[in-house]
């Protein structure tokens, strides 16, 4: 398991793309081949791209789908997915309601843990995003989110979404909003994807940003 150092969102990012094509390895996945490492964990503390990161690398139409997949209980088509039908009717459950009462009626509960995927998962895609904890400590909203497999290139998009559920959540308990954590299996890289993620890694080490 490789642990993160960095807890800044676009210093996370540029670290964990560094990580993968550093320890990686070819397999091949059930459209193309992708570029896999071992499990990496690691925790975001500070989301406000202060290094200007994202702004210089990441793609707006990917930060409005994977918020929007955080809480769509529709198909996204784009993406042939979407998380929110698992946090908000999952087999006819509002597990984000369920989270609040229960954080409400005891605001040290250890038991707010929200799976995403069900026994024989009818999908259409098994969700990468497979469980979410929530728990309060120290007046903030501390989220854990467990991954059985991500999309390394496109991971701030999960990173900005999970966010923006961590902001409801802290709103209706009247908390601030918290670090998240990250528990990741499988990260990996699609090959298409590699030359990109190639150029990020240069361009942020070199010097040159432009």
């Amino acid at each position: 398991m490789i642990l993160l150092k960095n807890s800044e969102i676009g210093q996370v990012w540029l670290e964990y793309i560094q990580s993968v094509l550093s320890n990686g390895e070819w397999v091949f996945d059930n459209r193309e081949e992708i570029f896999e490492t071992t499990s990496i964990c690691f925790t975001i503390s500070e989301f406000d791209d202060v290094n200007g990161i994202l702004s210089r690398h990441s793609q707006k139409k990917i930060i409005e789908l994977y918020t929007r997949k955080m809480f769509s209980t529709e198909i996204i088509e784009e993406l042939n997915s979407t998380y929110g039908d698992r946090f908000f009717n999952n087999i006819g459950v509002n597990q984000f309601e369920l989270a609040v009462k229960k954080l409400k009626e005891n605001k040290y509960a250890k038991s707010v843990f929200i799976p995403l995927v069900v026994p024989n998962d009818p999908g259409p895609r098994i969700p990468c995003l497979s469980a979410v904890q929530v728990a309060i400590r120290h007046g903030e909203l501390v989220m854990f989110a467990t991954f059985r497999s991500q999309n390394v290139f496109n991971s701030y998009g999960n990173f900005l979404g999970l966010k923006e559920l961590s902001v409801r959540f802290a709103t209706e308990l009247n908390v601030a909003s918290g670090p998240i954590n990250f528990f990741v299996n499988f990260p990996h890289i699609y090959r298409s994807d590699v030359p990109r993620c190639q150029g990020i890694i240069s361009a942020e080490t070199t010097g040159d940003k432009t």
